[in-house]
């Protein structure tokens, strides 16, 4: 009887808090919403899912692995009044099941993994795949993310997931370690954040992977651009190896008419540019512009997963003002693989979206205007736009492409 009346007076107690702002909920009451005050928490399975074995040049077989979501331990995840499970397809057209956040102030997910399956003395990188929802909220408290090793050595540290790009899948990371035949068992992953007493909204949850961390794919090299597979370009997304861009800009002409118009340029250096910081993919060159300012761009060695983000302050520009977003790029003569049509994609405050297929087949040796998109500036929708370029299904390696930027103009 005690035990109904406690179950009863919980629910009563989460029903008048789902009502309550976030700010108002003290943390004695949030460990009323924590896994010990009831059976909420689904206990995970080790349940793997290879995702590739990549044949390295000296002949050790160094797999990827994913745990889904339905293998790791949610906590609430199997209440709808908190999360739902939403079905998708993932990059080896598997259909899985992502957990698809409502809303929670106890944020707690849970995962475990077998090192016996890993091959010994690869350095290993471990990152929770997540994304993040234009419309999520209550992100400002920094989540926390922990790594225990077999031995019982554990890394974690802080993130800051207001700050990461919305709409797409983003990794984070949580830590890394040398497979070793003296340390093997399980490793326990954790993502949680329950003592900032915000509600949080808008997370999906793809699973956790676990994958070498300095994964060159040199075999790959070798091979045709034909012969990548699906799955192999699965394995150089931007999981772990995207440089997350600052909103850096810089205004390139302050036009002075009659309305004041501002144009504005995002450098290379402040998009997200995966692999941008691999040698092996891209390297930067000084380049000096007209206005003799000097500046880096990314030059483009050979990828086969393009993806380029970037964002910008919408409050920066002119009310009532139509202004057009256009990558600044250019191809080089010697630059090949560029069959497939590259996507683009402009992301308005409000969430409007905008994309479509330019190909690139163009003209060489000078810089080019790609048009991503165009927008009127209001003062009702405020905020950042976010600018995308990105092909990965197409199996190309793509090489010769130079980046410098993204413009931001008046389009009269």
């Amino acid at each position: 009887m005690g035990a109904s009346q406690s179950q009863e007076e919980l629910q009563s107690q989460r029903q008048f808090q789902q009502h309550q702002h976030p700010n108002e909920l003290t943390r004695r009451e949030s460990l009323l919403l924590s896994p010990a005050a009831s059976n909420n928490t689904k206990q995970f399975s080790n349940s793997t899912k290879v995702v590739d074995n990549v044949t390295a040049a000296n002949s050790t077989n160094t797999n990827c692995f994913m745990l889904n979501a339905r293998a790791l331990s949610i906590t609430w995840a199997e209440n709808p009044d908190y999360w739902t499970w939403v079905q998708d397809k993932d990059e080896s057209g598997t259909m899985i099941e992502l957990p698809n956040l409502k809303m929670v102030c106890w944020l707690e997910v849970h995962g475990k993994f077998d090192t016996r399956k890993l091959s010994l003395g690869i350095l290993y990188q471990v990152s929770f795949i997540v994304m993040l929802k234009d419309s999520a909220q209550g992100w400002e408290v920094p989540i926390n993310v922990r790594l225990v090793l077999p031995g019982g050595k554990k890394q974690q540290h802080k993130e800051n997931l207001n700050e990461k790009l919305r709409e797409c899948w983003i990794e984070i990371p949580v830590g890394e370690f040398v497979a070793s035949e003296k340390d093997v068992g399980n490793i326990e992953i954790s993502m949680y954040e329950y003592e900032g007493g915000k509600w949080k909204t808008g997370l999906i949850i793809q699973g956790i992977a676990i994958k070498p961390k300095n994964e060159t794919n040199q075999s790959q090299h070798h091979q045709q651009p034909h012969e990548l597979t699906r799955r192999e370009s699965w394995l150089m997304s931007p999981a772990g190896n995207s440089k997350y861009f600052k909103n850096s800009t810089k205004a390139i002409d302050n036009v002075t008419s009659a309305n004041n118009t501002n144009s504005f340029m995002v450098y290379a250096r402040s998009l997200s540019i995966t692999w941008a910081e691999n040698p092996n993919y891209w390297k930067w060159v000084q380049h000096k512009e007209a206005s003799g300012t000097m500046t880096e761009l990314a030059k483009l060695k050979m990828v086969c997963w393009l993806e380029v983000h970037g964002k910008f302050d919408a409050r920066k520009l002119l009310p009532g003002i139509p202004y057009q977003v256009l990558f600044i790029v250019m191809l080089k003569d010697s630059a090949q693989g560029w069959e497939v049509p590259i996507n683009f994609r402009l992301v308005l405050p409000g969430g409007k979206k905008q994309e479509h297929k330019e190909n690139l087949n163009k003209l060489r040796e000078s810089w080019i205007h790609i048009p991503v998109g165009e927008f009127v500036a209001s003062e009702k929708d405020v905020g950042n736009i976010e600018i995308s370029m990105y092909e990965y299904e197409g199996g190309m390696w793509k090489t010769g492409l130079i980046i410098q930027g993204i413009v931001i103009k008046p389009k009269n």
